[in-house]
């Protein structure tokens, strides 16, 4: 699993409700309690990984936190700044949490209206 995390406001993913499928798999055990209270979207799955967009609900307006959570062999979470995220892990490509509308850049494939993956 591998996760990483943003503070932009202009995620598209979080203005639909929440369905069954958004809840993050068991694979997030005990070690990602932390996020057990942000909201998650399922975003999309690439090459047999799901991706998911998690925001800390908690957080003051202007100041949210988004993260990326990578369901894959080996889980990850990571957050970062306002220039938003990318993080990377073992077996799965590198993945980068954008804005909706954003350029994907050299090597990057859109997965999702907020997600790109690049391999490494």
């Amino acid at each position: 699993m591998l996760a990483g995390c943003t503070g932009s406001d202009s995620y598209e993913i979080f203005e639909r409700p929440a369905t069954a499928k958004d809840e993050l798999p068991a694979l997030f055990g005990e070690e990602f309690d932390e996020y057990d209270d942000f909201a998650s979207r399922f975003s999309a799955s690439h090459d047999k990984v799901d991706y998911y967009v998690l925001r800390d609900e908690d957080a003051l307006p202007g100041a949210m936190l988004y993260c990326i959570a990578v369901a894959a062999e080996k889980p990850l979470i990571a957050c970062s700044g306002f220039e938003g995220v990318t993080a990377s892990g073992v077996g799965v490509p590198e993945v980068r949490l954008v804005p909706t509308d954003a350029q994907s850049g050299e090597g990057w494939i859109a997965i999702s209206e907020n997600l790109l993956v690049r391999e490494r």
